[in-house]
């Protein structure tokens, strides 16, 4: 788990470097992960208080939108997702 902090447009230029990908556009998600030790909040209670160390990722590795509360000094997770929904990501 993790908090989204921004989306990335990267606008791959012309080169064979880049191979395949040569003149594509790349979305990347700037990501916080959340320190809940391996914890599934679709099947348990789960909170957090400290994230770790932001990360850069390929958009399409966010599998899931879920919900958070803060109660106590302490986030919980609000995963309804149940292995059941799965973002789609379309081009307008």
């Amino acid at each position: 788990y993790g908090q989204l902090e921004e989306i990335l447009v990267l606008q791959l230029p012309m080169d064979p470097f880049w191979s395949y990908m040569s003149g594509k556009t790349r979305l990347l998600a700037v990501i916080t992960p959340c320190a809940t030790v391996g914890e599934d909040a679709s099947k348990k209670l789960t909170s957090y208080t400290d994230t770790t160390t932001t990360l850069v990722t390929d958009l399409r590795t966010i599998v899931a939108v879920i919900g958070k509360v803060k109660s106590r000094g302490r986030w919980y997770l609000v995963d309804h997702s149940g292995g059941l929904l799965h973002p789609a990501f379309t081009a307008e």
